[in-house]
Order: structure tokens, then C-alpha cells, then sequence
């Protein structure tokens, strides 16, 4: 890209500041940010400010403990997380992917519900490949899936929503049916007319808004009287196992409850819908070798024991 002079805007840019940049919009830190870069806040406090003075724009504001990004900082970002993609890219196509050396920590955003069936696994699976790797599993913001995926900060997420976004690539990681969970006694079969008439504890994360559950079951024309919400599994199958109130989760997550909980399923004289979990990923990272190592791992992680 050309100026009006003829010069190009990156003749004398130190790229490292983009770097930093990169860093520091994804932590909202400058604390943070030095940690990660194992540098002092003022070095990173100063690259910022050269940043700026560059060009000649403000990009971050102070406010309480943690930095917002101006609407130019915004503009940036994902640009600035694209090249930087791109050209780790080709300089990892050098030579061969190692994960053990290119890979030294792993983000997966996912559901509180999805964390205890898959996170195991998945950390099971990584560390036998990558002894060094460091693996997080933070708590999905499906406001901010897409935002967090372009700009880093997390390296994928999985959520059981229907992809519909073209910038994000998605593959299916299981099939998962739901199941009625009720105290003991509380009824031998559930069918339609039991269901309907039966009050329930439902689970969700959200202040408001139907929990996914409720969504797949209005797409079935079925609407259920909620007495109860919570944001927990375990707390909700506490409460239905004993109450009145009937509880309805995914079966795999059922089937590890059980576990460690004596768990009532309840025969079902009804079809209630099945879902399908997805795993997510900027589809820009499509042809990283980092990212299929990722992708694979998770797919992998994600197969019921006895299909392994």
C-alpha cells in the first residue's frame, strides 16, 4: 500500500510493534502483555506509544484495571492477526511441523456442559503428543467466539450452535441425543402428555434467553414449564433427583454424571431432538499446519472410548 508520496506505510515500521499491538488488544493488558513477552510494562508501554505517534491515532483507553480498544484499534486488529498468522505460517512451511517445538500452549474455548465430556480426553491426548504443551479451557462467550478466534486470544472453540458464520470454518465432533433425568419413583416412562405437564429444572450459563435444550425443543414444538434454572448439570440432576421436577441433558453428559452420581434416566415413550457439537476455527487458519494438528486432535479426543 502506496501514501500520496509514493512511499509505503511499512517503510520504516518496526514490525515487532504489530506484535506487541497484537498482544496487548488481545489481553486488554499491558501487564499481561509483558508477561507474555516477557518484557517490562514500560517496554511495552513504549512500543504502544511509538505505535501510536506511527499512526497518528490513539488505540487504547484506559478504563478501571484494564485498556478498551479505540474504533481504530478495532479497525487493526484483525488485519494485524491475519499477517502475523500468515507469516508464521510461511516461515513454519520451512520446515517440518513439530508440535512438541511449534506448539507451546492451546486455548479451546467450550460450555461448562461440553468441558467435563471432552476436556479429559483432549488434554489426555495432547500431553501423550506434546509433553511441554500447556492446555487452557476457558469459558465460551458465543458474543465473542468469532472476535476471540480472529484475534487469538483463544485457538478454538467448541459449541453445540449451528454454524452460520462464512469467516469461521466448523467440523462435526459428535452426535448427541438428550435424556430425562427424574427421582426415583417419580415416574416409570415419559411420554409426551407426562412431559408437557411436568414442571423442570433447566440449565444455562445465561441470564436470559432459552437454554439450548429449550431451543431444540421448540423446533419440535415443544414448550416446557420451567420451575427452576441454573447454570450447572450437577446442580440441576441434585435438584431433579430430589424434587418433582424433571431434568433434560445430553446423554453422553448423563452417561458421565452417573459415574459418580446414581442417576434415575427415565424410559422415554417420546422422541426428544438430537444435537450435533461442532469444533470452530478462523477459516483463515484453514491450511496452518498448527491448526489441522489442533483440529485433528480434537476430533480425535472428541470419539467415544470404545470407537478409539
Amino acid at each position: 500500500m502506496k501514501n500520496v508520496h509514493g512511499a509505503s506505510l511499512l517503510a520504516g515500521l518496526d514490525l515487532n510493534l504489530l506484535h506487541v499491538f497484537h498482544i496487548v488488544y488481545r489481553e486488554r493488558s499491558v501487564s499481561q502483555a509483558a508477561s507474555i513477552l516477557s518484557v517490562s510494562q514500560s517496554a511495552v508501554s513504549h512500543a504502544m506509544g511509538r505505535l501510536r505517534m506511527r499512526l497518528g491515532a490513539s488505540l487504547f483507553e484506559q478504563q478501571g484495571r484494564g485498556l478498551v480498544p479505540t474504533p481504530m484499534a478495532d479497525r487493526l486488529a484483525p488485519a494485524v492477526s491475519s499477517a502475523l498468522t500468515s507469516l508464521e505460517e510461511a516461515l513454519a512451511s520451512r520446515q517440518e511441523f513439530d508440535p512438541q517445538r511449534d506448539i507451546g500452549h492451546l486455548t479451546v474455548a467450550m460450555t461448562a456442559q461440553l468441558e467435563p465430556v471432552l476436556f479429559p480426553g483432549l488434554v489426555d491426548r495432547l500431553t501423550k503428543k506434546a509433553p511441554g504443551l500447556v492446555v487452557q479451557s476457558v469459558r465460551l462467550d458465543r458474543a465473542r467466539m468469532k472476535r476471540d478466534l480472529e484475534n487469538g486470544a483463544i485457538d478454538a472453540a467448541i459449541d453445540a450452535s449451528v454454524p452460520n458464520d462464512p469467516e469461521l470454518s466448523s467440523e462435526s465432533l459428535f452426535d448427541d441425543t438428550l435424556c430425562v433425568v427424574a427421582a426415583a419413583g417419580r415416574m416409570d416412562v415419559v411420554d409426551r402428555a407426562s412431559y408437557l405437564s411436568a414442571r423442570h429444572v433447566a440449565v444455562s450459563s445465561r441470564r436470559r434467553g432459552p437454554s439450548l435444550v429449550d431451543i431444540l425443543l421448540i423446533q419440535q414444538g415443544i414448550r416446557r414449564d420451567i420451575a427452576v434454572r441454573c447454570q450447572r448439570s450437577e446442580t440441576a440432576c441434585r435438584i431433579a433427583l430430589s424434587s418433582d421436577l424433571l431434568l433434560t441433558i445430553g446423554a453422553r453428559y448423563a452417561s458421565l454424571l452417573g459415574r459418580v452420581n446414581p442417576l434415575n434416566i427415565v424410559p422415554l415413550n417420546l422422541s426428544l431432538p438430537s444435537y450435533r457439537v461442532y469444533l470452530y476455527w478462523p477459516q483463515r487458519r484453514d491450511h496452518d499446519p498448527t491448526m489441522r494438528w489442533i483440529r485433528n486432535a480434537l476430533v480425535e479426543s472428541s470419539e467415544p472410548a470404545s470407537a478409539r
